[in-house]
């Protein structure tokens, strides 16, 4: 997971998608809430059945999944084509962006 995470890393920084203090914060941040995540659920499962606790998390992940695929779904059919230009020529600012 580690090699994974190092090569998408050297890869967004080489492609000129972020920067390597974009990729530490985004590193740091990221462990910070894993943890806190982490901490959360422990805290939890002693406090609530498992099968209450369960539903929850699901019920939040697909929640928050069907509002992240509607969004996007409904930019793609409206039409927004900004992010489509994002992927073909790179963010503004890069070394695409000439």
């Amino acid at each position: 997971l580690a090699a994974a995470a190092a090569a998408t890393s050297l890869l967004r920084v080489v492609t000129g998608y972020h920067t390597w203090a974009q990729i530490l914060v985004g590193g740091v941040l990221g462990s910070a809430a894993g943890g806190g995540w982490l901490a959360l659920g422990g805290w939890l499962r002693g406090r609530l059945p498992a099968r209450l606790l369960a539903v929850a998390v699901w019920s939040a992940y697909a929640g928050g999944s069907a509002l992240f695929i509607g969004v996007k779904m409904a930019r793609w059919v409206g039409g927004d084509l900004d992010e489509g230009r994002m992927e073909e020529e790179g963010p503004p600012g890069s070394a695409r962006d000439d």
